[in-house]
């Protein structure tokens, strides 16, 4: 999927950031603070959370986004991410 995106913003000059946010490097850095059960935990919750705004973004871009490859892009992808997050939530009933 990283890929298409990729492709795809570079087919629309579209310029990627390289680093992560700073919202993004402050939670990593919280994940590199814990350890074992704890940061299995956190690791879901973070991993969850990106994952239902992935879903809210991709429903968004399908149906409001006129430009038909990036819908058909992001009807293309909605599935996998609700596949992924069924997985969470076995893997959270486990833990």
């Amino acid at each position: 999927m990283l890929l298409e995106i990729k492709e795809l913003a570079k087919s629309r000059q579209i310029n990627i950031p390289e680093q992560l946010s700073e919202e993004s490097a402050e939670d990593l850095e919280e994940l590199r603070s814990k350890s074992g059960v704890a940061f299995n935990k956190a690791f879901i919750r973070m991993i969850e959370s990106v994952q239902k705004q992935n879903l809210k973004d991709f429903q968004k871009a399908a149906t409001k986004i006129e430009d038909k490859e990036i819908s058909a892009f992001a009807s293309k992808h909605i599935h996998s991410i609700n596949l992924q997050l069924l997985r969470l939530e076995k893997i959270k009933a486990k833990m």
